[in-house]
């Protein structure tokens, strides 16, 4: 009779293979990271008509900008997480 992997071994074979992917660089990512790339290249510049310096300078930007509002709305909600418990352990813990 064969025995089966435990859902815990099956979820470290799962994690080996992961790492070991990554580790060889065979994750292969750099089809999704170009495209984002012209996504941003196509925001700033959607005719195309810029040099290319200054088409990617402001891609440069656009990505940051990008980067900084998933950060400011990570902060907000994070905030308005604290401060719901707090609220909450100020109530003793009532719904």
């Amino acid at each position: 009779m064969p025995k089966t992997a435990s859902s815990e071994e099956r979820e470290l074979h799962q994690q080996v293979a992961t790492h070991s992917a990554a580790m060889r660089g065979s994750a292969n990512t750099e089809p999704a990271r170009a495209a984002l790339w012209n996504k941003y290249l196509l925001s700033v510049d959607p005719d195309q008509v810029l040099p290319a310096a200054e088409r990617h300078r402001r891609a440069v930007h656009a990505r940051k900008a990008e980067l900084a509002r998933i950060a400011l709305k990570a902060a907000q909600d994070r905030r308005r997480k604290k401060e719901a418990e707090e609220v909450q352990g100020l109530l003793g813990g009532e719904s």
